[in-house]
C-alpha cells in the first residue's frame, strides 16, 4: 500500500465515523430531517451503498436537501402532517424556482419551505392518491405518529444502528409513502429491486426489534404515482423477498464492521475475471427481432 492510499483510507475512516449528534436507544419522535442525517448511526441508505461498494458508502456527500427530496418531503408533509404542511410551506404563483417571484419568497420567507405553483399541485394531487386507496386511508387513520425514529445497536456487529419511519401506528404497522412511474404490481417490483426496498424492510424491522424487542406487526409500501391521475397502490413483501432483504442488510453490517477493524474501505475488487456480456435480456430482444425485419415489398 502506498502513502498516498493509506493517508486516502484514513481520511475515508474519519467520514464514517465523524463526531454526531447521538440519540439514546429507543424511540424519538419531533426529530428534524438534517438533525436524524447528521445523527450517529448507520442507516439503510448507507448500508445501501456500502453493498455496492465500501468506498461508494463513505464516500457519499454530506446529506444536503434536492428539489426531488423537497417535493417528496412535501408529499410526506401534506400527507401525514397537513398542519405542519400548512405551518412552514408557502406557494408562490409561478412555474419555475428560478423565476424572480419564487427567489423573492424565499427571502422573505427564510424559515419556510417555498413550493411553485406546480409543485403544490403535484404534491396535492399524490396526497389525494393516496386518500382515494381504502387501504392505504385506513393505516393513516389508525391512532399512530409520522416521522418516528429509532436508534438501536446491532448485537451481531456493535454498530449503531437507526430508521425512520414515514408513519407508525400504535399498533406498530408501518406505512412508507414511495413516489413511483408505475404502482401496479409488476412495475413497483422492479422499483423494489432497483432500490433494495426489500433490505428497507427487512433493516426497520431490525432496528425497531433491536430497539424496543418486540417485533413490527407489518411494513407497507405506499406507492403513489408522480403523474396525473396519482393511482396508489398498497403492498407488502412476500416472505421470500423479506427473507433476500434479511440477508443483504446482514451483509451490509458484517462488511461494514470488517472495514472499520481492518481501516479499509475499497472500491470494486481487481482479482476477477475482466469479460464481459451484454445482459441475457439483450439476447433474448435480438432473438425475438431475428426474422422480424421487414424491408418492405421488394417486387
Amino acid at each position: 500500500m502506498t502513502a498516498m492510499e493509506d493517508s486516502w483510507i484514513t481520511a475515508t475512516e474519519a467520514q464514517v465515523k465523524p463526531e454526531r449528534m447521538k440519540f439514546s436507544v429507543g424511540r424519538h419522535k419531533g426529530i428534524e430531517n438534517e438533525d436524524y442525517h447528521s445523527s450517529e448511526g448507520y442507516s439503510n441508505s448507507f448500508l445501501t451503498a456500502l453493498l455496492r461498494s465500501p468506498a461508494h458508502a463513505v464516500a457519499r456527500p454530506k446529506w444536503k436537501s434536492t428539489r426531488n427530496m423537497e417535493i417528496g418531503s412535501a408529499f410526506h408533509g401534506n400527507t401525514l402532517e397537513p398542519e405542519l404542511f400548512r405551518r412552514d410551506y408557502r406557494i408562490v404563483e409561478c412555474d419555475a424556482r428560478t423565476s424572480a417571484l419564487y427567489k423573492a419568497a424565499c427571502k422573505d420567507h427564510p424559515s419556510a419551505q417555498v413550493l411553485t405553483i406546480g409543485e403544490h399541485e403535484t404534491v396535492q394531487g399524490m396526497t389525494a392518491g393516496v386518500y382515494r386507496n381504502t387501504k392505504l386511508r385506513e393505516i393513516i387513520e389508525l391512532p399512530g405518529s409520522p416521522e418516528v425514529a429509532f436508534f438501536a445497536i446491532d448485537p451481531d456487529t456493535g454498530l449503531s444502528i437507526k430508521c425512520k419511519f414515514d408513519w407508525l401506528t400504535d399498533c406498530a404497522i408501518s406505512l412508507d409513502l414511495k413516489k413511483t412511474q408505475d404502482a401496479r404490481d409488476f412495475a413497483f417490483s422492479r422499483s423494489i429491486h432497483s432500490y433494495m426496498y426489500h433490505m428497507q424492510d427487512a433493516f426497520y424491522r431490525h432496528v425497531y426489534k433491536c430497539a424496543t424487542g418486540e417485533e413490527l406487526q407489518e411494513f407497507y409500501f405506499g406507492a403513489v404515482e408522480e403523474q396525473r391521475p396519482h393511482a396508489s397502490n398498497r403492498w407488502r413483501l412476500g416472505p421470500e423477498s423479506r427473507k433476500k432483504g434479511d440477508a443483504l442488510f446482514r451483509e451490509a453490517l458484517i462488511t461494514l464492521a470488517v472495514c472499520l477493524d481492518r481501516n479499509e474501505f475499497p472500491a470494486y475488487p481487481d482479482d476477477g475475471d475482466d469479460e464481459i456480456e451484454i445482459p441475457a435480456y439483450a439476447f433474448e430482444q435480438e432473438d425475438e427481432m431475428e426474422g422480424e425485419v421487414n424491408f418492405g415489398d421488394t417486387q
